[in-house]
């Protein structure tokens, strides 16, 4: 009896957390995001920060043009999902021309910590930044932040 009381308490307590911890918010130059909590194996989980954008989206006049970072935005912003990665030949299932996006996964929300810029491969033609292919997890017990990005590819890139 006692054996299932402290089963139920202990599976209470791993499961139970609060909202802020689930869904961190942070502040950026850019305004506030609120993140995920996501897990990296047994005992092993860290903070995740999606689809933040870094430049205004690159459409219209600012097609073919240098970058222009992003003017911010008002309230919490979603951070809770990728962003539209940049078309290319790889023809991905979510891209749009809005794809410039900053991805950064951290161990902890406190401290200071290494920083790795991932830059994902495509022959600049394909490819994106988010942890489909490229798993932030893996890193998360070496305490560092990671961060992805997406950007232009092939003729609205580097070839414009």
């Amino acid at each position: 009896m006692w054996f299932r009381v402290v089963q139920l308490l202990v599976l209470l307590a791993l499961t139970s957390r609060g909202q802020s911890e689930d869904r961190p918010i942070i502040s950026t130059s850019g305004g506030q995001v609120q993140g995920t909590t996501e897990s990296c194996g047994l005992f092993c989980t860290y903070y995740s920060f999606k689809g933040i954008p870094y430049a205004e989206p690159p459409v219209g006049g600012l097609r073919f043009t240098n970058p222009v970072p992003h003017g911010g935005w008002a309230g919490v912003r979603d951070a809770s999902q990728h962003g539209s990665s940049c078309p290319s030949q790889d023809a991905l299932p979510t891209e749009a021309e809005d794809c410039l996006f900053v991805n950064v996964y951290s161990p902890s929300l406190i401290g200071t910590r290494p920083v790795m810029v991932f830059v994902h491969g495509g022959a600049y033609s394909g490819g994106a930044g988010d942890d489909t292919l490229y798993g932030a997890r893996y890193f998360m017990p070496e305490d560092v932040v990671i961060v992805t990005i997406n950007y232009r590819l092939g003729v609205l890139g580097f070839f414009s």
